[in-house]
């Protein structure tokens, strides 16, 4: 597997569906700033910061509230240097909140890998939609990484955690810019 080049990567759901993917981050030896809206899961992510002392960086943030949020991220980035690598995986209740993460990275050269949901994988056009606002941003290297669904002993179940962090982790070593986990369609073979 190639290396993980990356200064400072920020990684939100970091502290629970991501978890892992943030812990090979950081054992990869990159500062790793675990984004969560759970106290109690940043705290469990606080514990590794013993055993990968100064690259897990816990921040108590709720990508809901935007204003607060871009907040938290440019105080992260004073403390830590700029975000050269985001993972981004945000319920659809705030929306526009990726757009404007991306717009506050643009100043640097950022990949940016946008972790969506199953819904995403049947719609071509949303998925070409989000490609088209992010492509505005000049400095993003915009990827998106469509999660789905497994078929194990003839039945279907959603994605482990762990199974997630490992395509998120494929996904940013890969220069492609769509990648699958699992499968996505169709939607009449989803758990």
């Amino acid at each position: 597997m190639k290396p993980i080049l990356y200064n400072h990567a920020l990684v939100v759901g970091g502290s629970g569906m991501l978890s892992a993917a943030s812990l090979h981050l950081a054992n990869s030896g990159v500062i790793t700033s675990v984004v969560g809206r759970d106290p109690s899961k940043i705290r469990k992510m606080q514990e590794h910061s013993f055993v990968f002392p100064g690259k897990i960086i816990p921040v108590i943030s709720d990508y809901t509230d935007i204003p607060q949020f871009i907040i938290d991220v440019i105080m992260t980035q004073e403390s830590y240097g700029p975000v050269t690598l985001a993972v981004v995986w945000m319920h659809d209740t705030a929306r526009t909140a990726p757009h404007h993460l991306a717009k506050l990275l643009n100043k640097h050269n950022c990949k940016f890998v946008h972790v969506l949901g199953s819904s995403l994988g049947e719609s071509e056009n949303k998925r070409l939609e989000l490609e088209k606002q992010f492509s505005e941003f000049e400095k993003i290297d915009y990827q998106q990484v469509i999660l789905g669904h497994q078929i194990e002993n003839g039945e279907s179940r959603w994605l482990t955690d762990l199974e997630i962090s490992d395509g998120v982790v494929e996904a940013i070593i890969s220069e492609e810019k769509m990648i699958t986990v699992g499968r996505p369609k169709p939607r009449e073979e989803r758990p």
